[in-house]
């Protein structure tokens, strides 16, 4: 299966997001709010 630039660079997107609020959580720190930058990144359709 082939994947384009677009994916794999949409997924590397998603990975530092995760990362980031994995961080967050391991200093104890609040995620409200952190939810919303990882939706953001949903690719529409359409």
């Amino acid at each position: 299966m082939q994947y384009d630039d677009d994916m794999k660079k949409r997924l590397k997107r998603v990975e530092g997001q995760i990362r980031g609020v994995l961080k967050m959580m391991e200093e104890e720190r609040a995620l409200q709010g952190c939810g919303q930058p990882i939706v953001s990144g949903k690719k529409r359709s359409g």
